[in-house]
């Protein structure tokens, strides 16, 4: 369930949007070796600080990784965000968002080799 901060006019709603806008714009500069997007979960771990949760599924199982944002850019970024109705990424997260996919492809690419050595085995 989404949580709404009235007095910065802000969901995890967007905050997940403007992570998923940085992801599509790293997808359309690098594109993704995965077959998919990666699932984006915001939670608040402190009254300063959102985790944000980039996760992948592929077979029964799954290849995780984690950013953080502290309270001000997590709510900056949001309304960037809604104020370009998601069209543009913010280039303050870009570049962590960017290397967290980075990260998740290669966990998802050991998985891969792991399901392949198994398969090799039977």
């Amino acid at each position: 369930m989404s949580t709404y901060y009235t007095t910065a006019n802000v969901s995890t709603c967007d905050i997940a949007g403007a992570v998923a806008a940085a992801a599509i714009h790293d997808l359309t500069v690098n594109n993704f070796t995965f077959p998919g997007f990666p699932q984006i979960l915001i939670t608040e771990s402190d009254d300063e600080t959102f985790n944000v949760e980039l996760s992948f599924e592929r077979r029964g199982q799954r290849a995780l990784v984690m950013l953080t944002l502290k309270r001000k850019e997590a709510f900056a970024t949001a309304k960037h965000f809604t104020k370009n109705m998601g069209s543009k990424h913010d280039p303050n997260i870009f570049e962590r968002v960017q290397t967290a996919l980075a990260e998740l492809e290669g966990r998802i690419s050991r998985m891969d080799g792991a399901a392949f050595d198994e398969r090799a085995d039977q």
